[in-house]
């Protein structure tokens, strides 16, 4: 029997004007125990829609039309939210794709952890705090430290961990994964990916994994499905799927996927720099050190950079990787001056970043610009997309409103964002939309260096191509000096001319990004390298571990 059975599931979304979006159409799926079943599709496909269809979790103007849902053989299509609420941890776990908006930034890591316990009746405090402690440990955080923190003192990475420990509290017998790794560097998705195999291999949990990564796909998953506008374009075993696509759809998916595909390297940057240019870097780190204090009463100092240096020539790509916690954010913030260091020096575009003050420091912001790496929280909400890209050059006072306006429509016309778009809200576009909105934001004020957190981490392949492609034929036009923070180290390899390996603070070891792929010369570095997912024989692994 299915853990989990979907037939024929169709859900519609009630519209602003008036009307009905079809957002899941006659999809059919189904989970058995210790199975991984993957539903890959681009943003809003349709499959977020359907897994939490089973949970009934669906927005408010959302309603099931019809079709049915069967958990353990049970019909629950048509529980009221009530009785549903019986299920959720105990049989079914979520893996919410957002730790920002998932985690209450008023309450502690352990007592959100605990939380699904104490609502399914534990009422025992110690064994709470032992079994979360004990969660912890198991998704690889520090158990009792992490316990005591609030979710703004952890990584992305590390929130994420925290979330999948909750979702495993109560052993539920299917796990839905939403993008559980989409926001975790290599090493530790594969930590955590390894973690769902063990449970799926001691416990006979069934996954249903929702994600936009077809080398995470190919690599752990039994079944791929396919979705493409709310329908199934292709379902089947990952050999079937990926050697024998039967839409032209996947085929794409597939081609635009950078670890399914042979590894390439990026040319050299075609750029045409001047001679004052071409003499000095457009930024240069020299011995960086920077530490925090953490804590009340009883303090302590968290070295989160020490002794970094690299350089950037410009007009090319330098890109800094490393695990959560291991000091990326950190020296981002600092070459963007929104930190100052504790010693070493950074220079950008000719500019002491640490030295500058007043109107200097202000004026700066035009000189280098920042990519966010979720454009829905960095977008305000209530502005027009027209005005959020404007916005920039009327904090500088530069133009009039009609000038502002023509030059934001035509920033937004470069990166293929039509005038359809331009009275739009954030919460109207899609993931890759939002992400160009971003991008024409931070180029307004033609900066000479972007800083680009994590740009693609959140989009589907197809959409993260073309953001790719994007920010090169950019690249190549202006002249412009990228820094690119990722842990997506097969989009590192296509995108970056230099890469920098930062490993708890310190510089693991830095050069050309060829070079530092085919000839690794630290451990930690092959092991970034290693983790990066492959397509593996899964019925061939079955076989061997049973």
């Amino acid at each position: 029997m299915s853990l989990l059975s979907i037939r024929d599931l169709v859900v519609d979304y009630d519209t602003r004007e008036g009307g009905t979006h079809t957002a899941v159409d006659g999809v059919s799926l189904s989970v058995a125990p210790g199975e991984v079943v993957a539903i890959v599709g681009e943003t809003g496909s349709g499959k977020t829609t359907t897994a939490l269809s089973v949970l009934g979790l669906l927005a408010g103007n959302a309603r099931i039309r019809s079709g049915t849902i069967a958990l353990n053989g049970t019909e629950i299509q048509g529980w009221s939210r009530r009785r549903l609420e019986t299920i959720r941890g105990k049989s079914v776990g979520l893996i919410p794709q957002d730790p920002g908006s998932s985690l209450d930034p008023l309450k502690s890591v352990g007592w959100q952890v605990g939380e699904a316990l104490r609502i399914h009746g534990e009422k025992d405090r110690s064994a709470v705090s032992a079994r979360v402690t004990a969660l912890l440990d198991r998704v690889g955080l520090p158990g009792e430290r992490v316990a005591r923190a609030y979710p703004h003192e952890l990584s992305g990475g590390m929130r994420q961990r925290v979330l999948i420990a909750a979702a495993l509290a109560l052993q539920p017998r299917l796990l839905i994964a939403d993008e559980p790794t989409s926001a975790l560097d290599v090493t530790v998705q594969r930590r955590i990916l390894d973690l769902l195999d063990d449970l799926r291999r001691q416990d006979g949990t069934g996954i249903l994994f929702v994600t936009h990564d077809l080398g995470v796909a190919a690599e752990r998953a039994d079944r791929i499905i396919v979705m493409k506008d709310g329908r199934v374009e292709d379902d089947g075993s990952v050999a079937a799927v990926l050697d024998s696509p039967s839409s032209g759809y996947t085929r794409r998916l597939l081609l635009n996927a950078p670890s399914l595909n042979d590894r390439v390297f990026r040319g050299p940057p075609t750029v045409i720099a001047s001679a004052e240019e071409d003499a000095a870097p457009a930024v240069r780190v020299s011995g960086l050190h920077k530490q925090f204090r953490r804590g009340g009463s009883r303090a302590t100092t968290v070295t989160a950079i020490d002794d970094v240096s690299f350089e950037v020539a410009a007009g090319t790509t330098h890109a800094i990787v490393g695990e959560s916690g291991s000091g990326k954010s950190t020296t981002a913030r600092i070459l963007l001056g929104f930190e100052t260091p504790d010693g070493g020096e950074v220079t950008v575009a000719g500019n002491d970043v640490a030295g500058l003050r007043g109107e200097a420091r202000r004026q700066f912001r035009q000189t280098v610009q920042l990519v966010y790496q979720n454009p829905f929280g960095s977008l305000n909400p209530r502005m027009s997309v027209l005005d959020i890209v404007a916005e920039p050059l009327r904090n500088f006072g530069l133009g009039g409103r009609r000038i502002r306006r023509e030059q934001a429509a035509a920033i937004l016309d470069r990166v293929a964002l039509g005038t359809a778009v331009h009275t739009r809200r954030a919460r109207e576009l899609s993931g890759g939309q939002r992400q160009r909105v971003a991008i024409a934001r931070a180029l307004i004020l033609d900066p000479r260096v972007v800083v680009l957190d994590e740009p693609v981490s959140a989009l589907d392949v197809s959409v993260q191509a073309q953001i790719l492609d994007l920010l090169a034929e950019l690249q190549r036009e202006r002249g412009l000096t990228y820094v690119f923070i990722s842990h997506d180290l097969d989009v590192v390899r296509q995108v970056s001319d230099t890469v920098t390996v930062l490993h708890h603070g310190r510089v693991e070891e830095a050069g050309p990004t060829r070079q530092i792929y085919l000839h690794p010369q630290k451990e930690y570095t092959r092991e970034l390298l290693e983790a990066i997912p492959r397509r593996v024989d899964r019925q061939r692994q079955k076989e061997t571990t049973t």
